[in-house]
């Protein structure tokens, strides 16, 4: 399990097995199982760019 701040939504990450991700949005209450594994690395990848993307626009 991690907990990672995504924005002002708060996002826990599950790892409910190996090959099966959870993503859990606080704020909206919704979750995502993601049970691709090529899905699974394109969301890690959006999700860090957008938030390496955030902190350069920040400073």
């Amino acid at each position: 399990m991690c907990k990672t701040y995504w924005l002002n939504y708060s996002l826990t990450i599950y790892r409910l097995h190996p090959n099966q991700i959870k993503f859990y949005i606080h704020k909206t209450k919704q979750y995502l199982i993601i049970r691709n594994r090529l899905m699974q690395k394109k969301l890690k990848s959006i999700f860090t760019n957008i938030s390496q993307s955030v902190r350069l626009k920040s400073q």
